[in-house]
């Protein structure tokens, strides 16, 4: 499969290559770095060389007979090209420059993805669904899981333990000498200040 992707993306660089001149493929040349190979010949260049600078990489060549042959032949050499210099962009000229496209969107993608992982999960959580689930559904499909759990029904499985302790009330009581309806835990009655047995023992720390 990498086999197969490499020759096709070597022959969209072909195919971009023969649809242009010479001058405008070897347009850009930067200073040469010794002991860089040259790609006409397979051997060391010196300071001295050429170098040029095509889709983001750097096609070495030594002065004078390989240069003739390059620029007269450039698709035969520059197919040699790593096909990773037309994705996501070598070395720029005058060294440096902006982020390539690909990786921009790349991380874009990413962002867009963190975002909706939280925003599934939350969801998920409150509808009874699995959080972790729809926290990876939302982290690599993005807006698309969200939609999906839109039309999602709640499941009335309960609050997951351990989370939030669900506060559970006691059923009033009336008063047994005047009927006065009182509040569980009261000691005495609203009504003729009896004095009450509460049916718990109160959690407020007053």
């Amino acid at each position: 499969m990498k086999l197969v992707r490499a020759l096709a993306l070597v022959l969209l660089a072909g195919v971009s290559f023969a649809q242009q001149p010479a001058e405008q493929i070897l347009n850009t040349e930067v200073p040469a770095r010794a002991g860089e190979i040259c790609m006409a010949c397979d051997k060391p260049i010196g300071g001295g060389d050429k170098c040029y600078l095509v889709e983001g990489q750097r096609v070495p060549v030594h002065r004078a007979n390989c240069d003739d042959a390059v620029r007269a032949n450039p698709l035969q050499f520059l197919a040699q090209l790593k096909p990773r210099g037309g994705l996501f962009g070598g070395e720029k000229a005058g060294g440096g420059g902006p982020v390539s496209n690909a990786w921009l969107l790349a991380g874009l993608y990413v962002l867009a993805g963190l975002c909706f992982a939280a925003i599934c999960s939350h969801r998920a959580l409150n509808q009874g669904l699995s959080p972790s689930a729809w926290f990876f559904a939302g982290l690599f499909f993005t807006a698309p899981a969200y939609l999906v759990l839109l039309t999602r029904k709640p499941q009335a499985t309960g609050v997951p333990p351990g989370l939030v302790k669900i506060p559970a009330t006691a059923a009033p009581r009336a008063c047994p000498q005047c009927g006065t309806t009182n509040h569980p835990l009261a000691t005495r009655c609203l009504g003729c200040q009896a004095p009450l047995e509460p049916d718990a023992v109160s959690e407020s720390p007053g």
